[in-house]
């Protein structure tokens, strides 16, 4: 081969090789950023709305996945069809309020991604069938905040 045609060779390999690199990373980065949503979907069969995109993050999760989950989403609660799983639209409860508290205390939510209890909220209880008592995953939309809050307590 002469020289010509392998340095044509090498730039094309070049970029071929960064065009898969540039899809690699983006890949990487979608799967991280959707890694919440995948969790809920798997774990507990709920489809977070695509457009909610999560802001914090926090667990004291065992290694036998024991404990309580805490996810704050940002989401201008535009997708009609999820919010029909929070209906009828429950209002804010005091045993509800109390279980929050505690878990954002436990967790140590910093005050700028806590459920503000005072706000109007409404909310949904997603029960595991086999531990409906110790196993389950509150879903409460802040209209006020436009923020979607998950929490999770398994036992």
């Amino acid at each position: 081969m002469n020289r010509k045609k392998v340095i044509i060779l090498s730039m094309v390999g070049g970029v071929i090789l960064l065009v898969l690199l540039i899809v690699g990373i983006t890949t990487l980065c979608l799967w991280i950023k959707t890694a919440e949503h995948r969790y809920y979907g798997r774990n507990w069969g709920i489809a977070l709305p695509a457009e909610a995109q999560l802001v914090y993050h926090a667990d004291n999760l065992g290694w036998m996945g024991d404990g309580e989950r805490y996810s704050v989403f940002d989401w201008a609660g535009d997708d009609p069809q999820f919010l029909q799983q929070l209906f009828p639209p429950q209002k804010e409860s005091a045993e509800i309020g109390s279980f929050c508290r505690s878990t954002m205390n436990q967790l140590q939510v910093p005050l700028a991604y806590r459920l503000e209890l005072d706000h109007s909220w409404i909310y949904a209880k997603v029960t595991d069938e086999e531990w409906p008592e110790s196993d389950y995953v509150y879903l409460i939309y802040d209209g006020d905040a436009c923020r979607l809050y998950v929490i999770q307590s398994r036992l």
